[in-house]
């Protein structure tokens, strides 16, 4: 199952705990934003619009391993009372 709220605290961790790597890219974002704004500003929405596909993705996969729950649930309820 994917979390996507795992994975985003790991990448908060991440640069959290690694600051000068962070500084660099933002540092890199700031100067590829000044130098060439049109190609980077497609590249970050190109990087939000992943993100999103795989937000939705995440809460699509939560949902059905929730369904797969209830049903499994409600199989051994049938059987339960079968017997």
């Amino acid at each position: 199952m994917i979390d996507f709220s795992s994975y985003a605290a790991l990448v908060l961790q991440f640069f959290s705990n690694n600051i000068l790597i962070a500084i660099a890219l933002g540092l890199a974002i700031s100067f590829s934003l000044y130098k060439k704004p049109e190609i980077t500003a497609k590249f970050l929405a190109l990087c939000f619009f992943f993100v999103a596909v795989f937000y939705i993705m995440s809460l699509l996969s939560q949902s059905s391993t929730q369904e797969d729950k209830l049903i499994h649930k409600s199989e051994r309820a049938m059987n339960d009372f079968a017997h």
